[in-house]
C-alpha cells in the first residue's frame, strides 16, 4: 500500500511538492524558510504584534521578530524564548547596532538573568541536529495555542492569565526538535 500511494504522489511524475526538500528515503522535510515564517509568526503573535522595546504596534514602522542569539546557532533558531517583536527602528538601531546593550536589556529586564543563563548556555553548547519535521509540528501547535491565548485575552478584556512563562514548557521539555 505505502508503494501504490508513493506513486500517485507529485514526486514521481517528476513534480517537486512546493517547499519540501527530499531526504534519503523519500522522507519530507520543511525548509528552513517555512521553518523561519512560523517562528516569525508565532514570536509576533505572542507579543501581541507590539515591539517590545518602544511599544509601536506597526502603524508607521513594521513590527519584526528578533532573535536574541543568532539564526545561526541552530538549537535556538525555532525556539520561541529565543525571539522578540521588534518595530524595525529597534530592531535595527537597537539589536544590530547596540548588541552588548540589547543583550543587557534582554537579559536583565525581558527575559530575566535566569532564562537568559539557561538559553545562553543552550545557544553555546554542542550542536545537535534539530528534526526540522519535529520543530514544524512543535511551532504549529504553538501557533495555535498562541492564537487561542490570544482570543482569550481579548474575550477577557486582558484580564486573564495570558501572560505564559517564557520558558515554562520549554526547560521541561528540551529544546524544539533537537535529536538527543
Amino acid at each position: 500500500m505505502h508503494s501504490a500511494v508513493l506513486r500517485k504522489t507529485p514526486l514521481r511524475s517528476g513534480k517537486a511538492l512546493r517547499g519540501m526538500r527530499i531526504r534519503p528515503g523519500l522522507r519530507l522535510e520543511p525548509t528552513i524558510a517555512q521553518l523561519d515564517i512560523l517562528w516569525r509568526e508565532a514570536v509576533r503573535t505572542r507579543d501581541h504584534w507590539t515591539c517590545r522595546r518602544c511599544g509601536s504596534q506597526g502603524k508607521t514602522r513594521p513590527v519584526q521578530a528578533a532573535h536574541i542569539f543568532s539564526r545561526a546557532k541552530k538549537v535556538v533558531r525555532w525556539n520561541l524564548v529565543n525571539g522578540l517583536a521588534l518595530c524595525a527602528g529597534c530592531h535595527q538601531s537597537f539589536a544590530h547596532r547596540s548588541p552588548t546593550e540589547f543583550r543587557d536589556w534582554v537579559r536583565f529586564q525581558v527575559l530575566g538573568t535566569d532564562v537568559y543563563d539557561r538559553l545562553s548556555l543552550l545557544a553555546h553548547s554542542r550542536p545537535t541536529r534539530v528534526d526540522r519535521t519535529e520543530t514544524m509540528l512543535r511551532l504549529k501547535m504553538e501557533l495555535a495555542e498562541l492564537h487561542e491565548q490570544t482570543e482569550l485575552h481579548e474575550q477577557t478584556g486582558g484580564r486573564g492569565s495570558w501572560a505564559r512563562a517564557w520558558a515554562g514548557y520549554f526547560w521541561a521539555k528540551g529544546s524544539p526538535g533537537a535529536k538527543r
